[in-house]
């Protein structure tokens, strides 16, 4: 039912215990709230939403419209995380060995 809603500023708020999600237009910040303790089983300490509505598109002359999409922004407690959301800096310490490989090819190369 819920999905999260990835931009640039949303990740970043992550670290801090901000989490966005797209969520059906019909719920409301209680429904929000116990759907996301239930599923993730974490404390929710606030519940923001808004609305953002379709955009008019036209293609071929023909005139549409793209749907509206509720966004949830929620705070949880402090030091619980969400899974799925870690921070990258396991990823990144995993990936380094193989910049380092890659390097040394290019160093090989060059001799």
């Amino acid at each position: 039912m819920l999905k999260p809603y990835l931009t640039e500023k949303s990740i970043s708020k992550n670290k801090e215990g901000i989490y966005v999600f797209s969520t059906p237009i019909d719920f409301n910040k209680q429904e929000i709230k116990k759907f996301i303790e239930k599923t993730f089983s974490v404390k929710v300490e606030s519940v923001q939403t808004l609305i953002k509505r379709g955009k008019v598109k036209r293609f071929k002359g023909h005139v549409g419209m793209r749907k509206d999409v509720k966004k949830a922004i929620f705070s949880i407690s402090k030091g619980q995380v969400i899974p799925g959301f870690e921070s990258d800096e396991k990823n990144k310490a995993e990936n380094k060995p193989k910049d380092d490989k890659k390097k040394q090819k290019v160093e090989k190369a060059g001799k």
